[in-house]
């Protein structure tokens, strides 16, 4: 059930989902990993309710030898583990998010490959946009300046904000800015070349990038934990 699920919502693995909603007061045609798995796992321990009480058994007052059924088919679907994450509050205080990540049953397996498909997916991404500025940086026509080039890199991040997919985003786009960089010999053909402003670009870039992961962290482990609970009282 969960396999044609995120077959249909990924358009048979190519495009990557995310693993909870970032925008919580966004809608998005494309539901998140999390939202199929809160279908699957309510549509499957109904079945498994309703199996029991074939036997005699209501869904409100189960014996101990069918809760651990239940018990063990929801165990089999996801098992979580508590964790702990530092961030940093609005007030500028370091604090600390409790909750928990999906360890091990098959949702972990759909979120591993989530992953590597969200990773494959935004690294094509990355490179479709960066390429030809890499390209024009390695070999400046003569008129190309350095006002010109970033605002060429201002609006490839744009576009990659607004298209990357899945929990690998930030990510990849560390990891592919890091390798940008190695350009900076280049960067020096260009006319009007400040490395002092490149320079301090790139390091808040970093520093914007390592606080997206941070946060998609934090509100994992917040979500997990709520998801946990929303289930147990369902």
């Amino acid at each position: 059930l969960m396999q044609a699920q995120v077959a249909k919502a990924t358009k048979n693995g190519q495009v990557p989902l995310e693993e909870a909603a970032e925008n919580k007061g966004k809608s998005s045609s494309q539901p998140t990993l999390m939202d199929l798995h809160h279908q699957v796992f309510q549509v499957v321990t109904d079945m498994l309710l309703e199996k029991v009480g074939h036997l005699g058994v209501s869904s409100g007052d189960l014996g101990n030898e069918n809760k651990a059924v239940v018990d063990q088919m929801q165990k089999r679907l996801v098992q979580h583990e508590k964790r702990s994450a530092d961030y940093v509050a609005a007030d500028g205080s370091t604090r600390k998010q409790e909750g928990l990540v999906v360890t091990s049953g098959e949702l972990f397996h759909y979120i591993q490959g989530n992953k590597e498909l969200s990773k494959a997916f935004c690294q094509k991404l990355y490179e479709r946009l960066f390429d030809p500025i890499r390209k024009r940086v390695e070999n400046p026509p003569p008129d190309y300046n350095f006002k010109q080039l970033m605002q060429e890199l201002e609006g490839a991040s744009q576009h990659y904000s607004q298209q990357a997919r899945g929990p690998e985003k930030w990510v990849v786009l560390q990891e592919m800015t890091k390798d940008l960089e190695n350009l900076t010999a280049n960067f020096k053909k260009i006319k009007g070349f400040q490395r002092k402003l490149m320079k301090e670009k790139q390091k808040k870039q970093q520093a914007d990038l390592l606080a997206k992961e941070k946060a998609r962290e934090v509100q994992q482990l917040y979500d997990q934990q709520k998801d946990m609970q929303q289930a147990h009282q369902e």
